[in-house]
């Protein structure tokens, strides 16, 4: 386990809005943070890997390109996956400011973020934590970025709740989170009580694509992401995605983004982040 970290603030200053500690964690198996009714507020991207998240009661499993984002005052548990730990860029706050912007843009109890690509605010706030200078200084630049990302978070469920019918929405939430299985169409049918010819309609009014079609094309968007920010090899990525062929993920690799999946990487700038 190996982090990088910048410390600004003390956990008892009286502002509206400061940065406790922000950093990378390049998480193993035996990462696992508790907090019971914990004092700060915690916000992390995941470049790579997967991991579970506990939080109100409920469990999730954010993943490569996944936002989640725990208030303070309630029980904070996350762990990484032992077999493909997280690599993940975070920080902790505090401050009125916080919980007054989460509840007046609604996402108070509410955690996680899928496929949500907040990695350029994460790294401004680290760069801003890192280039030095007074923490006041730093704590006002920080919340500005804060401040759109929770704009963005929150246009992001306003677009979700506005245009997706409930049994669409369990099916797409299903299949983001079983994205490396073989999901059926029977599956989704028995998940919202309709035949099967009914379930492909509906998703597809939902979304312009069967369930399929959708399931190929968010393993092709992780993988885009396993691409850009690991040096997995190709076919470790292929397996990672549901692809049990690495020749036929190439091929379909290519054909949705006309460039092969090593093509792709070279073209991206991997992140270098020095301990």
């Amino acid at each position: 386990m190996k982090e990088e970290i910048q410390y600004i603030s003390p956990y008892n200053l009286v502002e509206p809005f400061y940065i406790n500690i922000a950093g990378i964690s390049y998480c193993d198996g035996s990462y696992h943070i508790y907090r019971p009714k914990s004092a700060v507020f915690c916000m992390e991207y995941i470049f790579s890997g997967s991991g579970t998240l506990k939080y109100l009661g409920k469990e999730y499993h954010p993943k490569a390109g996944d936002v989640y984002m725990l208030e303070y005052g309630c029980d904070q548990e996350y762990y990484s996956d032992a077999r493909e730990p997280w690599t993940k860029i975070w920080f902790n706050a505090a401050g009125p400011l916080i919980g007054e912007l989460v509840r007046t843009y609604r996402l108070n109890g509410k955690a996680h973020f899928p496929d949500m690509d907040l990695r350029a605010d994460f790294e401004k706030i680290l760069g801003f934590c890192k280039g030095g200078g007074k923490p006041e200084q730093i704590n006002a630049q920080c919340a500005l970025v804060f401040h759109g990302m929770l704009q963005k978070l929150y246009e992001r469920e306003q677009n979700v709740l506005s245009h997706f019918s409930p049994e669409a929405e369990n099916m797409k939430a299903y299949l983001d989170t079983h994205l490396s299985e073989n999901v059926s169409v029977e599956t989704l049918s028995a998940l919202i009580y309709k035949s099967r010819s009914q379930t492909i309609r509906i998703f597809k009014k939902e979304f312009g694509l069967t369930p399929y079609d959708y399931l190929l094309d968010s393993r092709i968007k992780q993988a885009k992401t396993l691409l850009k920010n690991t040096n997995l090899r190709i076919k470790d990525i292929a397996f990672q995605t549901g692809f049990s062929d690495e020749h036929y993920f190439s091929d379909l690799f290519r054909k949705k983004t006309g460039k092969t999946p090593s093509s792709y990487r070279s073209a991206q700038e991997y992140p270098n982040f020095k301990l």
